[in-house]
């Protein structure tokens, strides 16, 4: 198995954005040819919202992860905005 970690200097961006992003470079395509789309997969808003800033605008202070299984690959996005995207290739 096979794992990449990203740690995105942007985060103005939504974090959805940037799995999008990992997964499609991973599947070699551009974001808009990932099928199926990762919406089916996972709430995307709430995604984000789980990894938003807080109410003060600053990162939140908390320490937690969230799962999920994409086409063949497993994606983890940790609560500091890094994303590891794990093939399922032995």
């Amino acid at each position: 198995m096979s794992a990449f970690l990203v740690q995105m200097s942007d985060e103005s961006r939504p974090i959805s954005e940037k799995v999008i992003a990992e997964i499609a470079d991973r599947k070699k395509v551009k974001s808009t040819e990932l099928r199926p789309p990762l919406y089916e997969t996972i709430d995307l808003e709430a995604l984000d919202a789980l990894f938003s800033p807080g109410h003060d605008g600053g990162v939140r202070d908390c320490d937690g992860h969230v799962e999920f299984t994409y086409d063949s690959y497993r994606v983890r996005v940790e609560s500091d905005g890094s994303v590891v995207v794990s093939s399922g290739e032995a």
